[in-house]
């Protein structure tokens, strides 16, 4: 009774450490991915459903080799095989996986290159792998079932363990091996843990020596930058995306994931940055208390646009709210955050304005989940409905809007739904960008003419902002986005496939 215990035991060691692998993979995966493709919904769909595709293989290829050969060294054997292929998946990722980053050759094309590109690179990195991984359950299976009364038994309890190892595997991965490890241990963690099981399981401890490759190769490749660039003075992974420092002749860049756009600008000399800042910073010239009391930046980010509110309208109390803490840190060091002297909330940005008891003048909206995607909870009429709450009566409402078009649907979706809260909305596209600058109000904007009356740097932008901004009048088309139905990814993707293809 002893040995039969024993064995069964360690039947349910084995899917469990098989399930916990297939997690840690699948969380590794978009974290190394990450810097070549971002972190996109569309992304993680790529990952998720390459992963349960490659599991279904496994899972129909392993019933099939059970009932040929039931035997626990045969199965052993594939995850020793799944251990060595994981082992070297960042050497694939140099082989394989940068060169096909590399046909991002405009940058149009890299938009959208993310959907087809992420879904190629989980399968050349992952497919393998978690295909063997796949056979496992069925073997484990076949091989526990001594009696075809207690089958349903004995598969329903490897299940349950095979699903409580992806569920430690699930919150071990997002909660303390990813951030706090990263991405590449999490890769190699999985790889140890699968020889050691497939060791076991051989029964052929010679075998041992399979837990040379991921240590050798951890040890090689923690030494690698996550992804090589002459020009970047740092780059890491926090808790929620991958960022790179990088130094160009007149200033800092930085930059998160794949890198398409740029999230902030140290400016060596000066604050302007020849971008959508130096018009968004001008709207508080506008604002019906002038200079605004209270002012919120929701996405603080390295801080680009508060150092140029902190120059120019130095009366102004700011406060800056910025999710991710190890970028705040990062721009405490880097871009001199930590001089300008405002409040730093960490904080998601909607639910700090769900929870503070403040009032702002003015809210600046400029927040990315990853480059060009909008976060879509903060594109809603409740959350709009959220910010007009903390507002006085000339409360005013300013935001960066990523376009291709001023008839974009996602643009005009945005613009109708702010319209709903925000009775008077006017725009400016921003030149030689895909920018829009919006600004919302609950009265209308009484007069232009403060941006005529800038005499300093700002001049020529602020002349460009008072010819160019207008009033929005929402089309009969444009739906309004609400926290049930929001499908701003959906908008964004369409949006960038319209304008490649007119390229």
């Amino acid at each position: 009774m002893k040995t039969v215990t024993t064995t069964r035991w360690f039947y349910n060691l084995y899917v469990f450490i098989s399930g916990a692998a297939v997690m840690l993979l699948e969380f590794a995966a978009s974290r190394l991915l990450a810097p070549y493709f971002g972190t996109s919904i569309f992304v993680w769909g790529n990952i998720i459903g390459a992963i349960l595709i490659a599991l279904s293989v496994g899972y129909f290829i392993g019933g099939k080799l059970a009932d040929r050969k039931p035997d626990l060294t045969v199965v052993s054997s594939y995850v020793l095989a799944a251990s060595v292929l994981v082992s070297l998946i960042p050497a694939f990722m140099v082989v394989l996986v940068v060169p096909l980053s590399e046909l991002q050759t405009s940058f149009s094309f890299q938009l959208g290159f993310s959907i087809i590109g992420s879904f190629v690179a989980i399968v050349l990195l992952f497919a393998l792998p978690v295909i063997l991984l796949g056979m496992v359950s069925p073997f484990i299976i076949r091989i526990a079932t001594k009696d075809i009364q207690t089958a349903g038994q004995v598969a329903g309890g490897l299940y349950a363990w095979s699903t409580l190892g992806s569920i430690v595997g699930t919150f071990a991965s997002a909660f303390f091996i990813v951030p706090f490890l990263g991405s590449r241990e999490t890769i190699f963690i999985s790889a140890l843990l699968l020889a050691l099981i497939g060791i076991v399981g051989m029964k052929r401890y010679r075998y041992a020596v399979i837990l040379v490759l991921p240590i050798v190769s951890y040890l090689w490749f923690s030494q690698q930058p996550l992804r090589a660039d002459a020009a970047v003075l740092e780059e890491g992974e926090t808790m929620y995306q991958y960022y790179a420092v990088s130094d160009t002749s007149d200033r800092l860049l930085l930059q998160y994931n794949e890198g398409i756009g740029t999230q902030s600008f140290y400016m060596k000399t000066g604050v302007l940055t020849n971008t959508y800042y130096d018009y968004l910073g001008l709207v508080p010239v506008l604002a019906g208390t002038v200079p605004p009391r209270n002012i919120a930046v929701l996405g603080l980010a390295g801080g680009t646009l508060t150092r140029q509110l902190t120059t120019f309208f130095p009366d102004s109390h700011i406060t800056g709210v910025e999710i991710d803490g190890d970028i705040v840190d990062l721009a405490k060091r880097r871009f001199g955050l930590a001089d300008q002297g405002i409040t730093i909330v960490i904080d998601d940005a909607r639910t700090f304005m769900q929870q503070t008891a403040e009032t702002y003048d003015l809210i600046f909206v400029d927040a990315f989940t990853n480059e060009y995607y909008i976060p879509w909870h903060m594109t809603t009429v409740e959350f709009f409905r959220s910010l007009a709450e903390h507002q006085p009566a000339q409360g005013m409402v300013a935001m960066n809007i990523g376009s291709a078009s001023g008839d974009a649907k996602l643009l005009q979706a945005m613009l109708t739904t702010i319209q709903a809260v925000y009775p008077n909305v006017y725009t400016a596209a921003i030149p030689g960008t895909f920018n829009y600058v919006v600004v919302a109000a609950k009265q209308p904007i009484q007069s232009l003419d403060p941006l005529l009356a800038i005499t300093d740097e700002r001049q020529g932008s602020a002349a460009y902002l008072y010819d160019q901004i207008a009033p929005f009048t929402a089309s009969n088309t444009a739906p309004i986005l609400t926290d049930n139905r929001a499908p701003v990814e959906l908008y964004t993707e369409a949006m960038v496939w319209d304008y490649i293809l007119d390229l």
